[in-house]
């Protein structure tokens, strides 16, 4: 194609064409001297505008093909990463970490060292028949430890003792025959004590104390393979109290829930009357 034609001042290639009428200069003529165009002169003038433009426009559409949709993908890509970027750092942290992966049942996790104790729950109750724990959303964890913390009964001598559930304390297994347990126990007014019996309760502390304040108590229950539900169901426990000549009892004992089964609940009760009051703390073994 030959070179375009250079228009006198005031043409254009769009509004000038007319037969013997669109003056301008050809390139080699003297500068900005008007002359007649010929018709191939004016087809180049077209040629050279119109490719210009469909090489601009060619330009654009590869640039769409290109880049566009990348654009598109990445803007929707945005969308859907951004509300998960949080949980996603997080479980790339996660990924390099070692021991225990923890989800605290909120869609959070975390690491813990393997063979640690966190506390998971806690709380204190007055006048109640039953105080019930359930442990379903606790499952990641190896065992409990139950920490109880002067429990006193509405009816003196009264026992604290342990149910437990395996639907999720929708229900307790409350039968004549269902639990056993063994305790040994000294006193510091001269003479030992003991125990063991079949029950429709587990015991954790015999006597528990009065009703009053001067008759404190303490009971530290730990449970392991209570999810095995190919073995009982199995606890071991300490406990102290105080009676009210201001002796001293300690002790230490077991129970079992005579039936292999997955136990995920827990309910303290007391064999006569209401528990008046208690503080607990339930730990998790990792």
């Amino acid at each position: 194609m030959s070179d375009p034609v250079v228009l006198a001042n005031g043409q254009s290639s769009e509004a000038s064409i007319r037969p013997g009428t669109l003056l301008g200069s050809m390139p080699g003529s003297a500068y900005n001297v008007p002359q007649q165009l010929t018709f191939d002169q004016v087809a180049n003038v077209i040629v050279a505008n119109t490719s210009a433009t469909v090489s601009a426009l060619s330009n654009t559409v590869n640039d769409l093909k290109t880049n566009g949709w990348n654009e598109y993908y990445k803007s929707q890509a945005d969308v859907l990463y951004q509300p998960k970027s949080t949980n996603l750092t997080g479980i790339g942290s996660l990924a390099n970490a070692s021991g225990v992966l923890l989800n605290d049942g909120s869609g959070n996790f975390s690491w813990a060292a393997q063979g640690a104790i966190k506390a998971l729950t806690s709380g204190s109750v007055s006048n109640v028949a039953t105080l019930d724990i359930i442990l379903s959303s606790y499952s990641s964890y190896r065992g409990f430890r139950l920490v109880i913390i002067n429990p006193y009964p509405s009816t003196g001598s009264a026992q604290l003792a342990l149910q437990v559930s395996t639907n999720g304390g929708t229900s307790f297994d409350s039968g004549s025959s269902d639990y056993a347990y063994g305790i040994a126990a000294g006193y510091s007014g001269g003479s030992n004590s003991g125990g063991s019996n079949g029950t429709n309760m587990a015991i954790v502390i015999p006597g528990m104390g009065g009703s009053v304040p001067s008759q404190s108590g303490l009971a530290v229950i730990d449970f392991f393979g209570l999810s095995d539900a190919s073995n009982w169901s199995t606890w071991s426990f300490t406990f102290q109290r105080r009676d009210s000549s201001g002796n001293i009892v300690g002790g230490a004992g077991s129970g079992v829930r005579k039936n292999a089964q997955s136990t995920n609940a827990l309910r303290l009760i007391c064999n006569s009357g209401n528990i008046a009051s208690l503080s607990y703390i339930l730990y998790g073994y990792l």
